[in-house]
């Protein structure tokens, strides 16, 4: 699963500020600078790339990069049960 978090990273790095790139798993995500639309097109693109679709409460229950990285790991984990 340590793809998904650095697939995660990754699509979050590329949405920032690049002075704010030094993040970590626990920094709050809006923090971050992301706003709602900015985080929408990266579950968008998540969900494109592990082909899953993440359920609207779980997507909006995520505040920091940890939650976000475990909310799709545990999603691709049902999707392959």
């Amino acid at each position: 699963m340590d793809t998904i978090k650095s697939n995660i990273i990754q699509y979050i790095s590329e949405s920032i500020d690049p002075s704010m790139a030094d993040f970590e798993l626990e920094t709050d995500i809006r923090s971050l600078g992301l706003t709602s639309m900015k985080i929408l097109h990266i579950v968008m693109r998540v969900e494109k790339r592990y082909n899953i679709v993440l359920p609207d409460d779980v997507t909006f229950k995520i505040k920091t990069v940890s939650d976000f990285v475990e909310a799709i790991e545990n999603e691709v984990r049902a999707e392959s049960t």
